[in-house]
């Protein structure tokens, strides 16, 4: 069987199996990329397969071959039946969270084996899950007769409409650490059920149709008319997607026909990731700006409100906040949040429940709520099951939220406390994922950064890859080397590639590529303010990004040696450099070094080298800002149309140095002749 995808690991696939397969000999070699391409096509082209499984589905003597693949660093999963008989490989199942195969039996006595699968559902709230797929066509039938194939596609993926017809059913399971120490599902054919080794409570009994041992036999998914079940996933799914699309008011409706239809059945879990996908919209809808500066409208916000008053019969949860006497979209946040403090309560996923009210708050700027959220949801040890948010994510999110704030020595400390607690207490090695968030900190501090140390090759998560090039930058790694690293790393990556081509930018800067720097980060910042909008990280990211188109075009496009060089005629008259809100003083100053001939900036053999990146603050007599536009520096939407309706084309030097650093956070101070645009130089950021 041939790799599909690139680094996919021999190593993980079952050889005594394999070698079975072929008798010891190679015969054949197959190629199981489909010439459709990657079902995921907004996530990286990188999964390892997760499992190898060779059985006869139709009984012909012939043995089928199914591989499912996961992705190395997000939630996507899929699947793929190659036939042999017919050399003939095609998707069959695409998931929200990694899963495989776990057998084949005839589930609705139609005389044809189906595929059960399970799994996490990470794009739902992770939790595990339990699947059922019907092949049409079976095995050995031909496609043309039937319409083509059909892919069954789980709930949470964005495709279930389409994916529903080859869905027998779909179960969410309620022991987060199922699947731990390997424990499977037992499929029991005389009572017709498939028993779940639970690992931290009783075990659950499914029947082959996915009802529970205590409810009436469900009827099969994918007919003409759906099941409640079916209903309330397809108005969640249509909910996320009118929210994308910014109708916020037809997005409400349909999360409200979501519950409705959920508990119409007899399934509580489904019910309550309703529940938080819901508080979580009431939080986006909340604190959303539209494109023209906007608010939701008070009537949606009064809508939502009567909807949580409706549900709050049952305040057993307890409540962190009085009422607000404020707007009704601090109502509406605040009566998310009591939904959130019901949830953690009850629930068997009260961390996710939580990471998903930090994630919320994070994302709407209100980051003391956020951070919160995270300490309070930090799983207290260690999951091996298919359940549940590592707790590194939310470490993660609490680190960048206090560096948002600009409380570093708290960030700090709370890495501190993280490894107390779980590394040197544990076997677990979390060391270099807290190496590297203390570098971010450093370097978000304007501090010197600590000795870059070996991380593993490959980071778990695309933000701790991003870092982990970061630090060799600061290290002074030459920038050919390194630029090939990003441009690797970028193929890799899903949610940081914007932040990944500003990075390239500046190293390409450096090799004497201006054009292609400037050009590449205005790609990346368009990219990360979408990216912002659903992801927290991203909102740092951008603030990194914005700097460093920033340094790019004050340049002129010119090489950044002539930003060292301006940075030294400025100490020259004494002019001194402003770093985060807690710049150091003394050693903790920085000059910049000329270039080596191996295209490396050489730092200072005494103070450290600064990059881009950084908020570094020069004259703007030093600044060319000529070409440079007004939709460069970062400014919203409503506040560039504002602008250009008052006739201001270009920004001004000084504009063009202050915007983005006061945007990001940054102390700043500036000085140029009265009538250069000063006040719009804060003003502007401000708002």
């Amino acid at each position: 069987a041939g790799r599909p995808h690139r680094a996919a690991p021999v190593g993980r696939l079952p050889v005594p199996d394999l070698l079975g397969l072929v008798l010891g000999a190679l015969v054949d070699r197959i190629a199981l990329r489909l010439s459709a391409g990657s079902p995921f096509p907004t996530y990286s082209d990188w999964y390892w397969p997760e499992k190898l499984t060779v059985l006869d589905l139709d009984d012909d003597g012939i043995d089928e071959i199914l591989v499912s693949y996961n992705h190395y660093r997000s939630w996507p999963s899929y699947t793929i039946l190659y036939e042999p008989a017919l050399h003939r490989p095609r998707y069959v199942y695409l998931a929200g969270g990694h899963s495989s195969f776990e057998a084949a039996r005839d589930l609705d006595g139609d005389g044809r084996r189906d595929l059960v699968f399970s799994g996490s559902s990470s794009a739902l709230g992770s939790y595990p899950a339990l699947s059922a797929v019907r092949l049409e066509p079976s095995v050995g039938d031909d496609p043309g007769r039937h319409s083509g194939y059909r892919l069954a596609v789980a709930p949470g993926v964005g495709r279930f409409a389409e994916g529903r017809r080859a869905l027998l059913w779909f179960r969410l399971l309620a022991d987060p650490e199922f699947g731990q120490n390997d424990r499977r599902i037992v499929v029991e054919d005389r009572d017709r059920t498939l028993r779940i080794p639970y690992f931290s409570r009783p075990e659950g009994r499914f029947g082959f149709l996915g009802n529970r041992a205590a409810e009436p036999a469900a009827a099969p998914w994918g007919q003409s008319e759906p099941t409640a079940a079916e209903v309330a996933w397809l108005a969640l799914e249509e909910a996320l997607r009118l929210q994308a699309a910014g109708d916020g008011g037809a997005a409400w409706r349909e999360i409200e026909r979501a519950l409705d239809a959920a508990r119409a059945t007899p399934d509580s879990l489904l019910v309550e990731c309703v529940r938080r996908f819901r508080a979580r919209l009431a939080i986006a809808l909340a604190t959303a700006v539209d494109g023209e500066g906007s608010r939701s409208p008070d009537p949606l916000l009064r809508e939502i409100l009567d909807a949580f008053a409706a549900d709050a019969t049952d305040d057993s949860g307890g409540s962190r906040r009085a009422e607000p006497t404020g707007d009704d979209s601090e109502r509406v946040v605040s009566a998310a949040g009591r939904e959130f403090e019901r949830l953690f309560a009850s629930s068997g996923f009260a961390s996710e429940v939580a990471f998903d009210a930090a994630r919320e708050h994070h994302l709407a700027g209100r980051l003391e709520e956020a951070i919160a959220w995270y300490r309070e949801g930090t799983p207290s040890r260690f999951r091996l099951g298919l359940g549940g948010q590592d707790r590194l994510y939310f470490l993660q999110g609490t680190v960048f939220a206090l560096v948002e704030l600009g409380r570093f020595d708290d960030a700090l400390r709370e890495i501190e406390s993280f490894d107390a607690t779980f590394t040197r207490a544990s076997s677990l090695d979390y060391d270099p994922i807290s190496e590297l968030l203390r570098f971010f900190v450093a370097w978000r501090r304007g501090a010197p950064c600590p000795p870059f140390s070996a991380t593993p090759s490959t980071p778990i998560t695309d933000n701790l890859g991003l870092l982990n090039l970061e630090w060799r930058r600061e290290s002074g790694e030459p920038a050919a080397p390194l630029l090939a690293a990003v441009i690797e790393e970028r193929q890799r990556a899903t949610r940081t590639r914007g932040a990944l081509l500003a990075l390239e930018a500046e190293l390409l800067a450096h090799l004497d590529r201006a054009r292609e720097a400037r050009a590449l980060v205005e790609e990346g910042i368009s990219q990360l303010r979408v990216d912002a909008r659903a992801d927290p990280m991203a909102r740092v990211l951008l603030a990194v990004a914005v700097e460093r188109g920033a340094e790019l075009h004050r340049l002129g496009g010119r090489h950044l040696v002539e930003l060292g060089a301006a940075l030294d005629a400025r100490d020259e008259v004494g002019l001194g450099r402003t770093g985060g809100r807690e710049q150091g003083r003394g050693e903790e100053e920085a000059t910049h070094g000329r270039d080596d001939a191996a295209g490396r900036a050489r730092p200072s053999s005494t103070r450290r080298r600064p990059s881009i990146g950084r908020s570094a603050c020069v004259r703007p007599d030093f600044c060319d800002s000529a070409g440079v536009s007004f939709d460069s520096l970062g400014l919203s939407p409503p506040l560039l149309r504002a602008v250009k309706d008052a006739g201001y084309e270009n920004p001004t030097p000084i504009q063009v140095e202050a915007i983005p650093f006061v945007l990001a956070g940054r102390d700043l101070l500036g000085c140029a002749q009265t009538g250069t645009g000063k006040t719009a130089a804060f003003g502007l950021p401000l708002l």
